[in-house]
């Protein structure tokens, strides 16, 4: 028998590919700062989500807009509109998780600690079980301490404590 949570995270990932294959792709040319400021500004905090996951999708997509283009896939720049989308209308800390292993899966292992090539297949189940929003932020925080501040806006720095917080404090 298939775990429901598992049978979520998949459908997740299908309804991600399919957006992706429907057209919902950017012309893969602009540069993360550059497309227009409603595309990359992370959901109005506070905005209603069913399943309490806002916290964790301003945090994916914040932290995301600060990781630099050479730490994805070169294929991330058309594929980040759909992503996006996939975040903002995540309606479960399970549909998040999703979102946030596809962002994962995009950055390169230059990018990442060298201890995290041994901690990724735990990480990964672990956001196959995800619950609650607590469990994503958490996870999240730890893909986030795991990359290298050179892969990372150098504003960021300034940013990340806020950020922390914010996470940490999600329920």
């Amino acid at each position: 028998m298939i775990h429901p949570l598992s049978r979520s995270l998949r459908l997740s990932a299908i309804l991600f590919a399919v957006s992706l294959s429907a057209g919902a792709l950017g012309c893969g040319g602009e540069k993360k700062g550059e497309e227009a400021p409603a595309a990359a500004a992370p959901a109005a905090p506070g905005a209603p989500a069913a399943g309490g996951v806002v916290e964790t999708q301003n945090g994916l997509l914040e932290f995301e807009a600060n990781i630099k283009w050479e730490a994805v896939a070169p294929d991330w720049a058309a594929k980040r509109p759909a992503w996006q989308a996939a975040v903002k209308a995540a309606t479960s800390p399970n549909a998040v998780a999703a979102q946030l292993l596809a962002l994962e899966t995009s950055m390169g292992w230059p990018g990442v600690q060298e201890s995290w090539k041994t901690r990724r297949a735990g990480w990964v189940t672990e956001i196959g079980a995800a619950k609650t929003q607590a469990e994503v932020a958490r996870l999240l925080i730890e893909l986030e301490t795991s990359t290298k501040w050179e892969v990372v806006a150098d504003a960021w720095k300034t940013t990340r404590p806020t950020w922390m917080a914010k996470l940490q404090a999600a329920k």
